[in-house]
């Protein structure tokens, strides 16, 4: 690719061969299939039936929030999905930044650990360091799902003037860096207190739109209660939105057992 200040004329542009060039789609997609056959390029599923119907799985190259209010499964979920993709046929090892909590207390959050990669040693508000990791593990271990446990720890909030901003500039770097890397990235987010009986939703994720605006998959859980029977360990995942499907306010209803999320066939109203 060129790399200069100085601009091209006319002339030279209709001559230019760059690897930037600009070809016709019939081309790309060839040099596409040329380069990758019939790869169709990764792609995992949470292991709930219906939330995978909703997502069709999650795809290289994406960025997906999983928020909901603090203490309601937004970790949990995570480590769901991660039980789930270590033990299928294809196994996939996801690369996990639990900034929140202790290794030796993570460990414990799971029934038995799954086989995954975590930094001996976490250093938090550093992206350079989040990012190296990130390619460290996939040149060492073929890594490319990153879960990361939460937003805040990857950039300094009070140091700022504008976290919103800021925020904004952090996802579209992880954005580019699953682009750039054919990564699938995971990445919780907390939200605003919620009134009482409020359900969450898009616009009550942490200090700054852009959080919704620059993801692919946002997934909101949020714990509900059956008023009938009075039990309250039961979990909604709304998918607010899917830029590969196109849905948004689907719903499915989860329960945890056995240490994990698991669907639930019947409904329940918040």
């Amino acid at each position: 690719m060129r790399d200069s200040k100085k601009s091209l004329s006319r002339e030279e542009l209709a001559e230019y061969d760059g690897t930037d060039r600009v070809i016709s789609s019939y081309q790309l997609e060839e040099s596409i299939k040329l380069r990758d056959g019939e790869d169709q390029g990764l792609c995992i599923k949470s292991g709930i039936p219906a939330l995978d119907r909703h997502t069709e799985g999650f795809r290289e190259g994406e960025l997906i929030v999983i928020s909901g209010p603090t203490g309601q499964g937004k970790t949990l979920f995570a480590q769901t999905i991660t039980a789930h993709i270590t033990n299928r046929e294809d196994p996939q090892h996801p690369l996990w930044f639990s900034f929140e909590m202790p290794p030796k207390q993570f460990f414990r959050c799971f029934p038995s650990v799954p086989f995954f990669y975590m930094p001996q040693e976490l250093k938090p508000y550093k992206w350079k360091w989040f990012e190296e990791r990130c390619l460290e593990n996939e040149a060492k271990h073929g890594g490319r799902v990153i879960i990361t446990d939460h937003l805040h720890f990857l950039f300094e909030f009070f140091r700022t003037g504008s976290p919103s901003l800021e925020i904004g500039r952090l996802l579209r770097k992880l954005k580019r860096l699953a682009v750039d890397n054919n990564y699938i990235v995971f990445l919780i987010a907390h939200i605003s207190k919620l009134p009482k009986g409020e359900k969450a939703g898009l616009h009550h994720i942490r200090d700054s739109s852009f959080i919704g605006q620059e993801s692919d998959t946002v997934l909101m859980i949020q714990r509900i209660e059956d008023r009938k029977k009075g039990k309250k360990n039961r979990s909604c995942i709304t998918v607010e939105k899917c830029r590969w499907t196109g849905v948004f306010g689907e719903q499915v209803y989860v329960n945890k057992v056995g240490g994990y999320l698991r669907e639930l066939t019947d409904e329940f109203s918040l």
